[in-house]
């Protein structure tokens, strides 16, 4: 399901912000991008975002910053009186003044290095904090389109519902179209001489043949599945695709024996309706 939320927080020393990203996906993919000095809170980060979120592709950044706290400036005297001795020697050699300035020093790097003390478990504090208040407000837009996404779920399982009922009535009058075609058949083949036993024989067959009263049966009680776990809590996104591959199959199966144009126009609506519902459900945990 797709979702963004952010926020930031400056305290105890520490300014954080946090950004939560979502897309559709069918597995949960978690990428989290955190400040190179505090790499060491992304197996926290991680179990806090995979214990909420169990499905999609899920985008975390955590960047911290300190703001305030103890800072030591170190000046590497090997390293300056290394520098000052190679500047004299290039300007002895190219017959230059040999004054060097503080500001030729400080060009090069490691001559000072500035260390700012962290304090890990105060800025783990601060980045918790931010963590929950921005899943807040994440899970708040999730569940704004999760509201439309249950309406419009409802209207797909409404079609797949009509078109079955629809099925259902068209195939009660395969029997008396088979009757009528066997008989016209017969007819045709052997004039008055019908002998009837062999074309109720006949028909008998066909209609073992064509019959789809067991796959009607089997769709209906998917519809009713379906509908159930509209109404569960949890994680249902998995149980949908299942849903749907056996809602599949019975409709396949449903055109295979169908004899009729009425019902293979229905089985083209029903199968719409659930590449409909597939599509939506990559949006659903």
């Amino acid at each position: 399901m797709t979702g963004f939320a952010s926020g930031e927080r400056e305290k105890d020393g520490y300014h954080v912000t946090v950004e939560f990203k979502s897309y559709n996906n069918r597995y949960l993919d978690l990428n989290v991008l955190t400040s190179q000095q505090y790499s060491a809170f992304e197996p926290r980060i991680r179990a806090f975002a995979s214990e909420r979120v169990h499905r999609g592709k899920l985008d975390i950044t955590v960047r911290i910053r300190e703001t305030a706290g103890d800072t030591v400036i170190s000046v590497d005297r090997e390293s300056v009186a290394a520098y000052a001795a190679a500047l004299r020697e290039i300007a002895s050699i190219a017959g230059l003044g040999r004054d060097i300035t503080l500001e030729n020093l400080l060009r090069f790097d490691g001559v000072l290095t500035v260390d700012r003390k962290k304090n890990v478990d105060a800025a783990w504090r601060v980045t918790e904090e931010l963590l929950h208040e921005v899943f807040a407000r994440f899970e708040a837009v999730r569940l704004t389109e999760g509201e439309e996404l249950s309406r419009d779920l409802t209207a797909q399982i409404a079609i797949i519902e009509s078109a079955v009922l629809s099925i259902e009535q068209l195939h009660e009058q395969i029997e008396d179209g088979i009757k009528r075609t066997v008989r016209a058949r017969f007819a045709e083949v052997l004039g008055d001489r019908v002998d009837e036993d062999r074309m109720l024989a006949e028909v008998a067959s066909l209609l073992v043949k064509h019959s789809i009263n067991e796959e009607v049966v089997r769709l209906r009680g998917h519809i009713d599945a379906f509908k159930a776990a509209m109404t569960e809590d949890g994680p249902i996104g998995k149980r949908f695709d299942f849903i749907c591959q056996e809602l599949n199959r019975e409709i396949n199966t449903t055109g295979s024996k169908s004899v009729l144009y009425g019902i293979n126009r229905h089985v083209v609506d029903v199968k719409e309706a659930i590449e409909n519902i597939r599509e939506q459900t990559r949006n659903i945990e």
